[in-house]
């Protein structure tokens, strides 16, 4: 290579280099918020079945149930 082509290239070198430590700043934030992401969702899911299992404990009396939702979409107001 030529000394000028050379310089050129490290001319264009040097302005893209800041934009791409940019660029892999913002992919290891964006790696690390969805592995923090990934690890609440597996929380939840695991609450979730614990929840679960707690809830099949009580037994619902789906009659009263249906009844009580009955009275509590009467007492709502109506939005306008």
């Amino acid at each position: 290579m030529n000394k000028p082509r050379k310089w050129w290239i490290a001319g264009i070198l040097s302005l893209l280099e800041p934009g791409l430590g940019q660029i892999d700043q913002v992919t290891q934030q964006t790696t690390a918020h969805a592995e923090q992401c990934a690890a609440a969702a597996q929380k939840f899911s695991s609450q979730a079945q614990h929840l679960d299992r707690i809830l099949r404990r009580f037994k619902v009396n789906r009659a009263a149930l249906s009844s009580a939702q009955d009275t509590e979409a009467k007492e709502l107001p109506e939005l306008t």
